[in-house]
């Protein structure tokens, strides 16, 4: 029921979807180039 609760909220403010994707490829991103970000 939680996990429902969160998807209904994702969807209703969808900027903040957009946001995780947005932090996942920079995390990803910084993982693949780990040096620059040392």
């Amino acid at each position: 029921m939680e996990e429902e609760n969160k998807r209904k909220r994702a969807e209703r403010f969808g900027l903040n979807v957009v946001k995780m994707n947005d932090f996942e490829k920079k995390k990803k991103r910084a993982e693949r180039f780990g040096l620059l970000q040392d």
